[in-house]
């Protein structure tokens, strides 16, 4: 049963649509325990996350969702918590300085430090 689960997990149809998946990071997490392992999620991460597009989708969708007396509702992302399915937070980190210093993209950049600052608290 977990080896048709991750064959199908697998197939390109499902792999598509992931981006659009409001939930991604509990649904990765659940590929990656049906999988046996981080591998097909880590490579499908690094063909996702080539383009500059792809690689702040992904960030968009891998951010937690949290709740607190303080901040209310807010979602967070910790780029060292998902390095099992990620390059180093430290390379991740790079592309997004990059990226924010040639002012591409500056809503989503801003969501994505927001996210990063809220981790961090």
């Amino acid at each position: 049963m977990r080896s048709l689960l991750a064959k199908r997990l697998g197939h390109d149809e499902i792999k598509d649509s992931l981006l659009k998946t409001s939930n991604l990071l509990s649904y990765i997490i659940a590929w990656r325990d049906i999988d046996g392992g981080p591998h097909g999620i880590a490579a499908w991460v690094k063909e996702v996350s080539q383009s500059d597009e792809g690689l702040l989708q992904l960030l968009m969708r891998l951010r937690g969702r949290g709740i607190s007396s303080a901040k209310g509702h807010y979602l967070s992302l910790n780029l060292t918590r998902l390095r099992e399915f990620l390059d180093e937070a430290e390379v991740i980190e790079q592309r997004l300085a990059r990226i924010e210093a040639g002012g591409q993209y500056p809503e989503v950049i801003t969501e994505i430090r927001t996210a990063q600052a809220h981790s961090r608290h």
